[in-house]
Order: C-alpha cells, then structure tokens, then sequence
C-alpha cells in the first residue's frame, strides 16, 4: 500500500477494494453540502467504518496504525497520562521505549493525527512522543477500560465495572449498540 502514501483518502479507500468511484463521489457531495470532513462523511453514509477510516487515514500519513481493544497498559505507563489529560486530549499511553543516546519516548495512540496535545504530553511527561493511530471508537473503549473514565463527561471513576451488566454494555453504549439484540451483539 505504500503506493498510496500520501494520496486523496477517497483514492485510498477505493484502493483498497473499500469504495467504488461512485462512492467517492457520493461522500464528496455530501461533505460539501454538510461542510465535513470526507472521512466523516463516509462514516456518516455508513460507507466505512471508523477503524477502516483509520486504516486509511494510516496509509495516507505512512504511519502506523493500532488496534486497542487487543492491547494491555501497565500501570506505570497509564501514569504518565493522567486520566482527566487522556479523555481531555483524546491521547492513550501505550509503552516507553528506552534509548541509550536520547530522552525516552512515549508511544501515544490518538484518532487525530494533528493531536495539538502531543507538544503538551512531550513536556509534562518529559519524554519524546511518539503518535500512533487508532479510531475514536477504541480511544473511547480505552477510556472506559484502562481508565475507568466517561469520554463524553470526562469524569473520573465514574464509571463502576464491578457490578452490572459488564463492560461489554458499558462500551456498548459509546458505540450506540443494543447488546441484547442477537444481530448486535459482539462476539
């Protein structure tokens, strides 16, 4: 896909099988006449999904792209991002890499590319930042599993995993997903 670098979103997504020409032109009409972002507009026409969008948006900066429901935080690292500063800045510690020559770097997921925090995080954690991306659907589920914060109140433990339904229904609920339905629920 290196081809692709660099390149139009729409022509990344139609080159990666996702979306016909068609589509392209559909979505760019609807961004126009609703003044948003290309990308939000497929999600919005139901087009793409938002972790396809990144995948997209990943091949389009040359960077990498990450899958944070499979990934597990220590501790020490959720640390240096304190929970308020990660719902706030939409950022999620992923790891330290040690450098013998250099300041350590922090290895941040965020959805937006552009994340002005990251200079932000570079000098309360004092340590390089290294971004890499993920969809604001995982930025969320995160949130809510390595934090046990509410991404659209920002507030700290205010979400309880101990009892009731599960985190399974509290993500669900981010997501808009009725988890009782069979032809919803996740496997």
């Amino acid at each position: 896909m290196n081809h692709l670098k660099g390149r139009k979103i729409g022509e990344i997504l139609v080159g990666m099988g996702v979306l016909s020409e068609a589509a392209v032109k559909e979505a760019l009409e609807y961004s126009g006449a609703w003044l948003c972002p290309f990308g939000q507009s497929c999600i919005e026409l139901g087009l793409v999904d938002d972790r396809t969008l990144t995948r997209a948006l990943a091949v389009q900066l040359g960077a990498p792209a990450v899958d944070l429901q499979s990934i597990e935080v220590t501790p020490d690292i959720l640390a240096l991002v304190p929970a308020r500063t990660a719902a706030e800045r939409r950022v999620i510690p992923l790891a330290v890499v040690r450098n013998a020559n250099a300041r350590p770097t922090l290895v941040v997921a965020v959805s937006n590319p552009k994340n002005t925090a990251l200079d932000e995080l570079a000098f309360s954690s004092g340590h390089r930042i290294s971004p890499v991306l993920a969809s604001d659907a995982d930025i969320d589920a995160a949130l809510v599993r390595l934090y046990r914060i509410d991404p659209t109140t920002c507030a700290e433990n205010s979400i309880d995993l101990s009892a009731g339904p599960g985190l399974e229904h509290v993500i669900a609920g981010y997501l808009n997903l009725d988890v009782d339905s069979p032809d919803q629920r996740r496997k």
